[in-house]
């Protein structure tokens, strides 16, 4: 497990190489009619217009710092059971990857926590397919990494939808990393020259959804788990209408990230910046939220708190919000969603400092007060989306 220190997921960001386009605002979501969804761990049942079928299931919150998706891989050899593993949900990459059991068992000698995702085993696979060896490679802005091969084999989810010839990567080395990640971003995204299906797009093509697209629902601070909706939204979990705003491309014109124009920020309902606009990007990766340094000390001036050096404050916050503005839509986001426990007294602020650079990243203590929909689809006509709206809490 990553400290907030190295949980920071950030991709390789150039947050320079984005341009700004101007928001698009529709009525509805953007889902086919009749079009098929999935969701993942079953928790409850909601009705809503957009969807046919839609089955609620979850992703396990890990103390805050990240949230994990349960898969089984691999076909049982006749007297052993399937595989199950926990893998951090990414928006923020696009590779899928497990540890391996050589780099879980050095992970338990030394790493913290162990290896609370399982490693996988070959020879336990009677479908297992090696791909190459010694390709596989992932390094992130943290100076964290994994390297190892690439192995195709079923991935089973806990609804038990299955998916058949799923590209893996499997570590045989990690780097301050200790389980394996599920990357659920655009196939542009993900690392090496070779570009392959992953797993949204493995979901399209075998049918489980129509759209490539998913909506992310985390909770409060203190719910234990939240969802994740492969191919379809869901009405009962925010507020209002969804607000849809372009994915900004790279300077080469390329969908690469979930980043997205940003506004402006606020607190309690006044605005702290003027003629403000960024890019953002939207990562579950990434557990705190990051501002660019001169929006940053805006907001603190105008918090009716102050964290300390370590960027820690009082638990007991009052009453009162920081706001994320796109468009015509704030997403306000609780003083006590921002309160990330350390001990009975002190908790840690879920806003951070990102930089003169100006790099924006809204991370998880963000993303708990939104309810976001993450269309990936190229062939949309209105090109891939972000639509957000405000959470409703369990």
């Amino acid at each position: 497990m990553l400290s907030y220190g190295l949980a920071f997921l950030c991709h390789f960001l150039l947050f320079a190489e984005y341009s700004l386009a101007a928001p698009t605002r529709l009525t509805k979501a953007r889902r086919p009619e009749g079009g098929k969804t999935l969701a993942l761990r079953t928790r409850r049942t909601y009705g809503s217009r957009h969807q046919k079928r839609q089955l609620e299931e979850g992703l396990a919150n890990d103390n805050n710092i990240e949230y994990n998706i349960a898969v089984t891989v691999g076909t049982p050899n006749p007297g052993t059971q399937g595989q199950e593993f926990l893998l951090q949900l990414d928006t923020g990459s696009s590779d899928t990857w497990l540890m391996s059991v050589a780099a879980c068992e050095d992970a338990i000698a030394n790493t913290p926590g162990g290896c609370p995702g399982g490693g996988f085993d070959p020879s336990l696979s009677a479908t297992f397919v090696s791909l190459s060896e010694g390709d596989f490679e992932v390094e992130y802005f943290d100076n964290s990494k994994a390297s190892g091969d690439w192995f195709a084999d079923i991935m089973t989810l806990e609804d038990g939808s299955t998916l058949t010839a799923v590209q893996i990567g499997l570590a045989q080395t990690a780097v301050n990393m200790n389980e394996g990640l599920m990357g659920v971003g655009f196939r542009s995204n993900e690392f090496g020259d070779t570009k392959y299906p992953n797993i949204i797009d493995d979901l399209v093509d075998q049918d489980l959804i129509t759209t490539p697209m998913y909506s992310l629902w985390l909770d409060d601070l203190q719910s234990s788990e939240g969802t994740i909706l492969f191919g379809g939204t869901d009405d009962s979990k925010y507020f209002d209408d969804l607000y849809y705003t372009p994915i900004l491309t790279n300077a080469n014109g390329v969908y690469k990230e979930f980043m997205v124009n940003l506004d402006g920020v606020g607190v309690s309902g006044t605005s702290v910046s003027s003629d403000f606009q960024t890019p953002a990007l939207l990562d579950s990766g990434t557990s705190l939220t990051y501002l660019p340094t001169t929006i940053y000390t805006e907001v603190l001036k105008a918090l009716p708190f102050q964290p300390d050096k370590s960027g820690n404050i009082k638990c007991d916050v009052p009453t009162g919000t920081v706001d994320f503005v796109f468009g015509t839509k704030t997403i306000s986001v609780p003083f006590d969603e921002l309160a990330i426990t350390q001990s009975d007294q002190t908790c840690l602020f879920g806003l951070v400092d990102g930089g003169s650079s100006g790099d924006t990243t809204l991370g998880d203590t963000f993303l708990r007060s939104a309810y976001v929909v993450y269309n990936l689809d190229l062939l949309d006509p209105e090109g891939p989306q972000i639509g957000i709206a405000q959470s409703k809490f369990s």
